[in-house]
């Protein structure tokens, strides 16, 4: 395993899956790149039926701050540890990445929380579990884990599968 590509939403449970992750990746000696993606997010214009859109520049802004911060904080002489903020849709994106960074594993955060409407909708990482093969659920507890309850979901992803190249 050469490189692990570790998505954020920035929440506690995916920054547990960035300290995992980090800690797979030393025991491993492959190299990390910490992900996000930032979309536009439409708000409505008051009485009327058009749409505007938040600034992207400022999600840009603040994503690539919060990959900073996390750089620093799980920064290690034992993993090289890269970074990369995207705009776009957040499962494509992670895909994308997967690809073009030539990722053997995606480790993401998952909450365990909001469970009837995950059902509905499911979560980023129970839909990229139904995009890519999954071989590892949970993973080895490597690291500060040890409470079943906290693993990320980890899987090796295998590139061509899940959504096409935007």
């Amino acid at each position: 395993m050469k490189h692990i590509l570790i998505a954020t939403d920035f929440s506690p449970a995916s920054e547990q899956a960035v300290d995992y992750g980090i800690h797979m990746a030393a025991a491993l000696g492959a190299a990390v790149t910490i992900f996000s993606a930032y979309q536009e997010i439409p708000v409505p214009v008051a009485d009327t039926m058009s749409m505007t859109f938040i600034d992207t520049a400022a999600a840009r802004d603040s994503v690539e701050q919060g990959l900073r911060r996390l750089h620093r904080q799980f920064r290690t002489s034992d993993v090289a540890i890269g970074t990369l903020a995207v705009k776009g849709a957040i499962v494509p994106s992670i895909l994308h990445a997967a690809d073009r960074l030539k990722a053997d594993l995606i480790v993401t955060g998952m909450k365990g929380k909001g469970r009837p409407i995950r059902r509905l909708l499911g979560s980023t990482a129970t839909t990229l579990a139904r995009k890519t093969p999954v071989t590892s659920s949970g993973g080895a507890r490597i690291g500060r884990f040890s409470a079943a309850g906290k693993h990320p979901l980890c899987q090796r992803y295998q590139r061509g599968y899940g959504y096409p190249h935007p």
